[in-house]
C-alpha cells in the first residue's frame, strides 16, 4: 500500500490569467513555498536521526573515504559517500555553506552532485503526488535524481498535467522519462506525438544530444509505442504516427515480421515517408508479386517524399526480382561446432547477414563464426569494404547458425534468431535458397549437410 504522505494538500487552481501576479497567485506560490518548507523540515529531521546514529564525524568520513582504492568493496565506498552527501545536505538546510572539502572528496570520487539518498527518499515519500506545480518545481531540481522513482508513483492524469508544465523547462530526458511510465496507450501516444514535434524546433545542446541517441530512452520508448499500437491492432493512431514523423517503421521492431498475411504488412506502406521504411516492410513480403503492388501503394501515398520515389520502385523492382536468382555467398569465416549447453557456452557462435546490394538483382548471403565477425554490423561492414555503403540498413537482416551432428554423420545448419542491428530475416525467402545454400556448405565444410530455416524472431530454437 502507497505510503500516505503528511504534507497538506491544497488542490491546484486553474487561474484565468496566469501572466498576472494577482492575490490568488501570490497565495499559490506561498502554498508552494510552504510544502516545500515542511518537505526540508521532515528531511532534516532524517538526517540529523541518521548523523547521531552512525556517530562518526566529518573528519572521520573523510578520511575513511580517502583510504579506499578501487579494490575497497561498492557497498563500503558508496556508504561513505552517502555519509558525506547527508553532512553536507544537513548542513544546507540547516542554512550553512557548503563544505569545500565535502564538495572536494566527492569530486575525486567523480560523483555526481545530487542529494543523500535518505533525503531523496522523503521528498518522494512525502511529496503531495496530486500536485502537479509542486511536483514540476522537484522536478526541475538537477540535484534531485529520483524522478524515475517519483514518476512511477503517479497517475496518469498527473503526468500529464507535470509534462506540460515542465515542457521547455526541463532536460528533455525527463520528459521522455515520464511519457515512458505512462500507462494509458492512447496518452502515451498523444504525449509522444507531442513531444517529437517539439523537439525538433529546440536546438539546445540536451535537444539535439536526446535527437541523435541511436539507442537511448525516446528510441526505446518509440518503440514501445510502436510495437503496442500494432499488437493492439490500433491502426488509425499507427498510421498518423508513421506519416508525421513521430514513428519510423523501425519503431515497430519485429512485428512487421511477425505479421501473419503481407496483407497487413502492405496497409502500412501508404502511410510511410521514406524508401527506406518502405523497404523495411517490403524485405519481409513473401510473395514476389507483392513487393511491387505494395511499392505502388508507398510510393504514391500521401505521406512520401516525391523525391524518392524512383529510388524505391527501383529497390522493389531489384527485390522481386531476387526470388529467381540464387544468392551470392560469401564465406567470410568457418562456422564453429555449437558446443552442448554448460558454464561458458552460451551467446552466438555463427552469425550471418542477408542483404540487397545496390544495383544488384540478386541477394547477398554472408556468414562467419563470432570469433572472426563478432557483429552482423562487422560482416556488413566487411561487405561494403572498397565499394562505399553497398549494402544498406534498410535492405539487410541477419540471425545467427548453429550446427548439430545427426545419427547418419551429416550436419545440420539451422539458420534462426534474429540481428540486433538489422532486425529478423525473410524465412519464406531465405527458404527458397536452401539448395543453394546447401550447396555452398556442403563445399565449404567438406561434409554432407541439411540445412533448417527456422522461423526467424527473438527466440532461437
Amino acid at each position: 500500500m502507497e505510503k500516505e504522505s503528511i504534507v497538506p494538500i491544497k488542490p491546484t487552481p486553474k487561474p484565468e490569467a496566469p501572466q498576472s501576479l494577482r492575490g490568488g497567485d501570490q497565495d499559490r506560490e506561498i502554498f508552494i513555498l510552504h510544502t516545500f518548507a515542511i518537505l526540508d523540515d521532515l528531511g532534516l529531521d532524517k538526517l540529523s536521526e541518521l548523523r547521531e546514529a552512525g556517530g562518526r564525524s566529518t573528519e572521520q568520513v573523510l578520511e575513511a573515504l580517502a583510504a579506499t582504492t578501487y579494490q575497497t568493496d561498492y557497498k563500503i565506498r558508496s556508504a561513505l559517500v552517502e555519509s558525506l552527501r547527508q553532512i553536507e545536505d544537513e548542513q544546507t538546510l540547516r542554512g550553512k555553506s557548503s563544505s569545500p572539502e565535502i564538495q572536494e572528496a566527492l569530486k575525486k570520487q567523480y560523483e555526481p552532485d545530487q542529494y543523500a539518498e535518505a533525503l531523496q527518499a522523503v521528498y518522494v515519500n512525502e511529496i503531495p503526488k496530486d500536485d502537479p506545480e509542486i511536483l514540476a518545481k522537484l522536478f526541475l531540481d538537477e540535484k534531485f535524481s529520483e524522478k524515475g522513482n517519483l514518476l512511477s508513483k503517479l497517475d496518469d492524469s498527473v503526468r500529464e498535467a507535470t509534462y506540460k508544465i515542465l515542457k521547455g523547462k526541463s532536460d528533455p530526458k525527463v520528459l521522455v522519462s515520464l511519457i515512458g511510465r505512462i500507462g494509458d496507450l492512447k496518452l502515451k501516444s498523444t504525449l509522444l506525438e507531442d513531444f517529437s514535434a517539439w523537439i525538433l524546433t529546440q536546438k539546445d545542446e540536451r535537444a539535439q544530444k536526446i535527437m541523435e541517441e541511436g539507442r537511448g530512452e525516446l528510441s526505446y520508448l518509440k518503440r514501445d509505442v510502436g510495437q503496442a499500437l500494432v499488437v493492439q491492432k490500433n491502426h488509425e493512431t499507427l498510421y498518423r504516427l508513421l506519416e508525421n514523423g513521430t514513428l519510423t517503421v523501425e519503431d515497430l521492431g519485429h512485428e512487421v515480421q511477425k505479421m501473419e498475411f503481407d496483407d497487413e504488412r502492405k496497409a502500412l506502406l501508404p502511410h510511410v515517408r521514406t524508401w527506406q521504411d518502405a523497404a523495411r516492410i517490403l524485405k519481409f513480403v513473401k510473395e514476389k508479386d507483392g513487393v511491387m503492388e505494395g511499392a505502388e501503394l508507398s510510393a504514391y501515398g500521401s505521406a512520401f517524399r516525391p523525391e524518392e520515389r524512383e529510388i524505391l520502385i527501383d529497390v522493389a523492382r531489384r527485390l522481386a526480382a531476387s526470388f529467381d536468382h540464387s544468392p551470392i555467398v560469401h564465406v567470410l569465416g568457418n562456422l564453429k561446432e555449437t558446443p552442448p549447453p554448460g558454464p561458458g557456452n552460451y551467446g552466438e557462435h555463427n552469425k550471418f547477414v542477408i542483404g540487397l546490394g545496390q544495383g544488384e538483382e540478386q541477394m547477398t548471403i554472408a556468414w562467419s563464426n563470432t570469433d572472426d565477425y563478432p557483429e552482423h554490423k562487422d560482416q556488413v561492414k566487411r561487405l561494403n569494404y572498397g565499394g562505399g555503403e553497398k549494402f544498406q540498413k534498410a535492405l539487410c537482416s541477419g540471425g545467427s547458425i548453429k550446427l548439430a551432428s545427426l545419427p547418419d554423420g551429416r550436419t545440420q545448419v539451422i539458420f534462426s534468431g534474429w540481428s540486433g542491428t538489422y532486425g529478423p530475416y525473410n524465412q519464406t525467402l531465405l527458404e527458397s535458397f536452401k539448395d543453394a545454400l546447401q550447396k555452398e556448405l556442403e563445399q565449404d565444410m567438406g561434409k554432407k549437410v541439411e540445412v533448417v530455416i527456422a522461423p526467424a524472431g527473438y527466440q532461437s530454437p
